[in-house]
């Protein structure tokens, strides 16, 4: 994938508590949905990331675990 063919749908923030967690902000119309996007990249576009758990924080911040 190109950079240009990116689309920034989230942003990975701290990690939460010592269990792997992670915060992540959604930038999507339903920011729940960010979930059905399939596997996640980096900017670069060449890391992935598939979210395998995903708590609903507050307004478009959630907690997730990352496979």
């Amino acid at each position: 994938m190109s950079g240009n063919s990116l689309v920034l749908v989230g942003r990975f923030g701290a990690a939460h508590g010592v269990r792997g967690e992670i915060r992540l902000k959604s930038f999507t119309g339903d920011p729940a949905a960010i979930a059905d996007y399939g596997p996640l990249s980096d900017s670069a576009g060449k890391r992935s990331f598939t979210l395998k758990t995903l708590r609903h924080v507050k307004d478009d911040i959630f907690v997730v675990r990352v496979d």
